[in-house]
């Protein structure tokens, strides 16, 4: 899914969840490694030796999503930790107790596409099943902000409240629980139990997002926390302007128009915006 301005000359990006297996690393679990060559389809997946998330963004995820670019230059690569650790919380959460390894990069870029210098920073979390999978790993979280090289700062503001709007959906991470512990012989037998794993993992990804969005754009995300006009929740924004909008679906409008109504903008026909106010200190 991409999400660009209308001249095409700023855009964010999320690339599919892909799973490979490394069937090298575990021969005696992969008795037919030896007519598998990389490439090659094993059981659904794609046979390809496991690599370090920045090794993933620039060999697999930058040809997959910017076929046309040309003269690559990777300007930075930023190890995190601490966030491949709040991933490895998710997976023991939503695993019953079970989890991955991951290992998470940032990577910075320019490159040339259609007569344009774009800057570019890519994140990706790679999952590693381990010895249980069988050399299995997956990509995950691959997505990306660019624009053109002088303008990619001043587009911060748009692709950090982007970064924080990602949320879950309630219901589908509900039934996800339920099939990944069934699967895996912990099914949670009480509706409370699964609402507070929600919870938690909900709290783990706003962190995820927080720390993506500081590293990602170099500064900090110079956010605030806003009231919800409709539950009365306070939900982080952007203070880079200085009015915030929201209706009852969760669209959410900036302005630093004193004056200005998105009920009153004929070019939107979504309407039943209220002000958001910042929560009081």
């Amino acid at each position: 899914m991409i999400l660009s301005s209308p001249d095409q000359k700023a855009s964010i990006g999320w690339l599919p969840d892909t799973r490979f297996i490394d069937v090298s690393r575990f021969p005696g679990q992969n008795r037919d490694r030896p007519i598998l060559p990389n490439g090659s389809n094993y059981k659904g997946m794609t046979v390809m030796r496991r690599m370090a998330p920045e090794d993933f963004i620039t060999s697999i995820a930058v040809p997959f999503a910017h076929p046309h670019a040309r003269n690559i230059q990777v300007t930075g690569v930023q190890q995190f930790p601490e966030l491949s650790g709040e991933y490895r919380k998710i997976s023991t959460l939503l695993n019953g107790g079970d989890s991955f390894d991951y290992h998470t990069a940032i990577v910075t870029m320019e490159y040339s596409e259609n007569g344009m210098q774009f800057l570019e920073k890519m994140v990706c979390a790679i999952e590693d099943w381990g010895q249980p999978g069988g050399g299995v790993w997956n990509s995950r979280e691959t997505w990306y902000a660019r624009a053109e090289k002088p303008w990619f700062e001043s587009y911060f503001p748009v692709f950090a409240t982007t970064g924080h709007s990602i949320k879950f959906n309630r219901e589908w991470l509900s039934r996800e629980i339920h099939h990944r512990q069934k699967n895996s012989g912990n099914a949670v037998q009480f509706r409370g139990q699964i609402e507070v794993i929600i919870r938690e993992i909900t709290e783990h990804r706003v962190l995820i997002n927080s720390e993506i969005n500081n590293n990602m754009f170099l500064t900090f995300t110079r956010q605030e926390d806003h009231i919800n006009p409709f539950t009365g929740e306070t939900e982080p924004g952007t203070r880079e302007w200085s009015y915030r909008w929201q209706n009852a679906r969760g669209d959410v409008i900036y302005t630093n128009n004193p004056n200005y109504s998105p009920n009153a903008d004929r070019n939107i026909k979504v309407k039943g915006y209220k002000a958001s106010e910042l929560r009081q200190r």
